[in-house]
């Protein structure tokens, strides 16, 4: 009797794994000539950009050419000035550090199969991966959002979304023993609430303030909201009760952001070292 000779890509479920342990994980150059990425994203903050990507971008003299063929169908020059954004994704991503991964799962859903990026540089360096997609990781968020943006500075104004309006804003901290808590709330009336709270050596101080609200809060909120990537910790629920007491016992920072059309930013941490930019 015959056995077929069965490859662990062919199973479902199985591995391939073709990875290049000898890739350079540190890559000087940052100009980049041609690029390539395919990913699928799902972006809860910004639902439109939700689905997949296909990008390829290639410097020609003073022009850049792209086309995208899953989520917008474009073909287009650009400025090279395009390609510095996506190295500038690569290096906040830290992305070079899988340089050379080449491991996939078989038989994963759409939104988890295989994601890919191919970039060359003028320096001749290379950086590539293939991976089993995060349709939530924030290197193809950031890759999304970009790539819109690009597109209406471009002229597709048919891209640009609603502006969000802030309906509560609550972030609250705790550093060198002292706890801080703010509170933005618009209500039905047209009135901003502002709340107080601050805990110091077992002392609590409260403040309330009732203002009309000025022409340009929503555009500040937002602008520091933009400032600060606070979409970043978007987690998509609250810290849960278990976990409060220990978050609040040291150093930490807890934010709680609500739009009008229902999405929310909320994200918490102990890391005291980023409470800096609170």
């Amino acid at each position: 009797m015959m056995t077929a000779c069965i490859n662990n890509k062919d199973l479902k479920g199985g591995i391939e794994d073709n990875s290049d342990p000898s890739a350079s994980k540190k890559i000087e150059s940052k100009e980049i000539s041609e690029f390539t990425v395919s990913f699928y994203v799902i972006d809860s903050f910004e639902p439109t950009l939700s689905g997949p990507y296909y990008l390829k971008a290639k410097k020609d003299g003073n022009n850049c050419l792209i086309e995208e063929t899953e989520h917008y169908n474009i073909k287009e020059n650009f400025d090279p000035g395009f390609l510095e954004g996506i190295q500038k994704i690569i290096d906040e991503n830290r992305l070079v550090s899988i340089n050379g991964t080449n491991r996939v799962t078989n038989g994963l859903p759409a939104e988890y199969r295989d994601c890919f990026m191919d970039v060359n540089y003028e320096s001749r360096e290379t950086l590539y991966f293939n991976i089993d997609g995060d349709p939530y990781a924030q290197w193809v968020k950031d890759m999304a959002r970009y790539l819109r943006q690009q597109l209406i500075a471009a002229g597709h104004v048919e891209l640009t979304t609603p502006q969000k309006t802030v309906t509560q804003f609550d972030i609250s901290f705790r550093k060198d023993e002292t706890r801080y808590q703010y509170s933005f709330i618009i209500d039905k009336d047209g009135e901003l609430k502002i709340f107080r709270h601050i805990i110091k050596d077992g002392d609590d101080k409260d403040e309330m303030t009732i203002r009309d609200i000025p022409e340009d809060f929503n555009e500040y909120l937002l602008t520091m909201i933009d400032d600060l990537k606070l979409e970043r910790f978007h987690t998509g629920s609250m810290v849960s009760p278990s976990d409060s007491e220990e978050l609040h016992s040291s150093d930490y920072y807890e934010i709680y952001i609500d739009f009008d059309d229902g999405t929310q930013i909320y994200g918490y941490s102990n890391d005291s070292s980023k409470l800096e930019q609170f």
